[in-house]
C-alpha cells in the first residue's frame, strides 16, 4: 500500500528528474551556435551537462538511500 508520504516522494522524484531533463534539452537548443563557434562541436556543452546530469543522478540516488541515523 502507498502511503501519502511515499507518494509525494514520488511525486517530488518524478518532478525533479523531468526538470533537469528539460533543462538539459534547453542547454542543448540555446548552445548549439556558441560551442560550435568557440569548439567547432556544436553538442560540446551539452555533453558536459549530460555528464553533470548523471552525477548528480547518482549522487542524488546514493543520498537518497542512506539511512538518516548514518547522518
Amino acid at each position: 500500500m502507498v502511503t501519502n508520504l511515499h507518494k509525494y516522494r514520488i511525486i517530488l522524484i518524478l518532478s525533479t528528474l523531468i526538470l533537469a531533463t528539460f533543462g538539459l534539452f534547453m542547454v542543448k537548443e540555446s548552445s548549439k551556435i556558441w560551442a560550435e563557434y568557440l569548439y567547432n562541436d556544436e553538442l560540446y556543452f551539452f555533453k558536459r551537462q549530460i555528464l553533470y546530469y548523471i552525477l548528480g543522478i547518482v549522487s542524488f540516488f546514493i543520498g537518497y538511500k542512506i539511512k538518516e541515523s548514518l547522518i
